[in-house]
């Protein structure tokens, strides 16, 4: 017997009264305010509860579907594929029914699964009142994340070959630019034309001073030399 219960509005609850004796005895059920609501003649058309609509898998694979029903009186229950053909048990599907009073629990495996398995199941529940059924897609899950890991590495390898080259050119390029500069007597001190050009005229400044001192030397020396011997002659070309 079902004790005190909490659900939230729009929810579905059972309640459960188990009584014996002899003869059999009537179970009614009353609410609080003493109406009378259900009695054990109630009849109650098929209902279904599915989890997951949508179900993936890979070929080989074995995968179980699965849905709930409720019906009173107990209902005849079965899955369906694609153009409503039962499936019956075989080598590869196996319907297995599991009944828990007016509650059936309905579930079907598929073992290796095949591409020609992917489509729509319903699974069917039918008694005096009606029937209800529910729809479960099976479709295929690819290698996406695989193809994706090695685009990655394929992506990682283009960058380094990528790199690689242009180091390469790179070093080209500066052997090329140093033996210009070896063969204008310039370094390659990372400094611009301009510094280039007051390095060369302050070597001209030094040399021009050097050739100066050089001169007033000589001059001082004939000086000297023409003050002790006063009799000779400097003698000028014509």
């Amino acid at each position: 017997t079902s004790t005190d219960m909490v659900v939230r509005e729009g929810s579905n609850v059972t309640f459960r009264c188990s009584a014996t004796g002899s003869p059999a005895p009537n179970i009614t059920w009353r609410r609080e305010d003493g109406q009378i609501f259900l009695g054990n003649d109630q009849k109650v058309s098929p209902m279904i509860w599915i989890q997951n609509q949508l179900v993936g898998a890979r070929v080989g694979q074995s995968m179980t579907l699965e849905c709930q029903s409720e019906a009173y009186p107990k209902s005849i229950n079965y899955w369906t594929k694609d153009k409503a053909e039962i499936i019956a048990q075989d080598g590869r599907y196996e319907p297995i029914f599991t009944d828990n009073a007016y509650k059936v629990t309905m579930k079907l495996t598929i073992r290796s699964v095949t591409p020609a398995d992917f489509g729509t199941y319903k699974c069917v529940s039918r008694n005096s009142l009606g029937d209800t059924d529910g729809s479960i897609k099976l479709y295929e899950i690819t290698s996406g994340n695989e193809h994706g890991t090695r685009g990655e590495d394929s992506e990682y390898r283009g960058k380094l070959k990528k790199n690689s080259s242009n180091n390469l050119l790179d070093g080209n390029q500066d052997m090329l630019k140093e033996r210009d500069l070896k063969l204008r007597g310039r370094k390659d001190n990372g400094a611009n034309g301009d510094e280039d050009y007051d390095e060369s005229g302050a070597s001209q400044t030094k040399c021009t001073t050097a050739t100066t001192s050089m001169t007033m030397v000589i001059v001082t020396l004939v000086l000297c030399f023409h003050h002790r011997h006063p009799q000779l002659q400097i003698l000028h070309p014509a």
